[in-house]
């Protein structure tokens, strides 16, 4: 059996307190969770699920815990997503970003262990533990998607790559076929990893961005019940023009429309997926609900409106069934980022920031400025992001040119555009070979960007400008220097010049220094 390789925390950082990870510890712990107080709920289970996601034991006990924790994680879903009665609960801003980060570290939990038993040889049970596996790794990240269809913010890349990724694998082992056990609870995983994949690929398909309120979990609810009557082939020759999405299994992206099915003959990392059939079901919703204003029984949770639904299943059948040309994209995704090396490059680059439209032309753009003498490659393939960082990959990286430490520059491009403003960061990790790429992992640094010059005389007495970088953090912290390593040397009064004035500033102390920078807090010397 080949192993799969996914992305998850590593275990070398992020636990939060010790943890003991024994099941019938972690079943007391929940069973001791009251639930009364929602935020701390959040709070308390996303710090159990990211501690067990970073510690090392034993794989039973994983899998144990992990379903121990689903419980906790079902009930605050619950809590937010079904709507039986005429209650609506309204997350905030933050209890959607605790849930979404518990959502994530879910999918991260399950896709540990499907790699996990995917590096053990011999294992009692493992084809049904692995299919379980890869069934709940596909429901968490799919769920993922839809938060980030109701928050209306870009879907990482990293998603529809291992959902796809993940399908595939399931069906090369024969998984993607094998039955569970279902609770019949419509927010969790259903009875195949086939008829999962199929829910997730049908909420992508049908405009979700434009779904209003918590309508996403009706939707979700309905392909529950009817989604598995959609057909995933690999036979190409099925291609039609209507009731036919192509899926790229290499690819980051959803399925999506196709013109013709001449680029897709004789590839076997295609597949169809294929609605007739379940047209045909809504075809008999629409007419139960036009003849007797009836709805199709535990398709919608029972607080909605019935001419709302009757919209849901007009807005499903018409994406499901026909080419539905759009000028904007059907959402954001973060694919790729524009990006450049090296505090030297940073400042020029911010010093010409011209404005670009699209990510070619910003990448001739940078190419230009930075001249012949620039070797890094400027466009990085998006892995995973978050609000404190980025991991970017690039096959055509020489690894070994790269180094830890480094000052960074990138812009993300969303939907082939540059987004307006840079994003600085510092390489954190790298990983990789010369000849295979590069792959790293980028920590940000938030803030507005000063592009400024430090002043010094030489022995002649010559003023000499060196390249320094101010952040100023939006946090009203105190003023970051970044300048290259020991280019102040014991210095604790510096003449800067930006603005065009020069200011005296005081060097409070230094925040980071590693082989390349250091990065200095700072503080005007004319402000108390």
């Amino acid at each position: 059996m080949d192993s799969i390789q996914l992305t998850y925390p590593t275990t070398q950082q992020g636990q939060k307190f010790m943890m003991d990870n024994k099941p019938s510890a972690v079943k007391q712990w929940l069973s001791n969770l009251t639930f009364t107080d929602v935020n701390k709920s959040l709070e308390q289970l996303l710090q159990a699920i990211k501690t067990s996601n970073r510690t090392e034991y034993k794989l039973t006990h994983r899998e144990e815990n992990l379903a121990t924790l689903e419980k906790g994680y079902l009930r605050l879903s619950h809590h937010f997503r079904v709507h039986n009665d005429e209650r609506q609960i309204i997350p905030t801003d933050s209890q959607l970003k605790l849930l979404s980060a518990l959502t994530s570290e879910m999918a991260y939990g399950y896709k540990r262990v499907v790699h996990e038993l995917t590096e053990q040889r011999v294992l009692l049970n493992k084809s049904s533990r692995l299919a379980k596996a890869i069934n709940q790794a596909q429901h968490f990240l799919g769920l993922h998607l839809i938060e980030h269809y109701q928050q209306y913010s870009p879907v990482p890349s990293y998603i529809w790559h291992e959902l796809h990724k993940l399908y595939y694998f399931a069906e090369q082992e024969k998984l993607h076929t094998v039955k569970f056990k279902t609770n019949n609870d419509s927010l969790s995983a259903l009875n195949t990893i086939e008829n999962t994949y199929k829910r997730n690929c049908l909420m992508s398909v049908i405009n979700p961005y434009h779904v209003e309120d918590n309508q996403h979990w009706h939707l979700f609810k309905y392909f529950s019940q009817w989604g598995h009557k959609a057909l995933i082939s690999a036979d190409l020759k099925k291609y039609s023009k209507s009731e036919c999405f192509v899926i790229d299994l290499t690819s980051s992206q959803r399925p999506e429309y196709a013109e013709s099915d001449n680029e897709y003959e004789e590839h076997n990392l295609y597949r169809l997926l294929i609605t007739s059939k379940l047209l045909d079901e809504l075809d008999k919703h629409l007419y139960l609900y036009e003849e007797k204003k009836a709805l199709p029984k535990d398709s919608f949770y029972s607080a909605i409106d019935k001419s709302v639904a009757f919209k849901l299943l007009q807005q499903i059948y018409a994406y499901c069934d026909h080419h539905i040309e759009r000028k904007d994209a059907r959402y954001p995704v973060i694919s790729n980022v524009s990006l450049v090396f090296g505090l030297g490059n940073v400042v020029k680059v911010l010093h010409d920031d011209n404005h670009i439209d699209t990510s070619e032309q910003l990448d001739v753009a940078i190419k230009e400025l930075l001249g012949r003498d620039y070797h890094h490659q400027t466009r990085w393939q998006a892995v995973n992001y978050s609000n404190g960082g980025i991991c970017v990959r690039q096959p055509k990286e020489d690894v070994t040119q790269l180094k830890i430490g480094s000052l960074i520059l990138l812009k993300r491009n969303i939907n082939n555009k540059p987004q307006k403003s840079w994003q600085l960061g510092i390489v954190r990790w790298l990983s990789g070979k010369r000849n295979t790429g590069a792959t790293m992992g980028v920590e940000y640094i938030h803030g507005q960007k000063i592009p400024a010059r430090y002043l010094t005389k030489n022995k002649e007495g010559e003023l000499i400008k060196h390249k320094v970088l101010l952040v100023s953090p939006f946090s009203n912290k105190e003023t970051l220097m970044i300048a290259p390593r020991n280019l102040l040397g014991d210095n604790k009064t510096i003449a800067l010049e930006y603005n065009n004035a020069v200011i005296d500033h005081q060097v409070l102390h230094t925040e980071e220094s590693n082989t390349l920078i250091s990065i200095f807090t700072i503080s005007r010397s004319d402000v108390d």
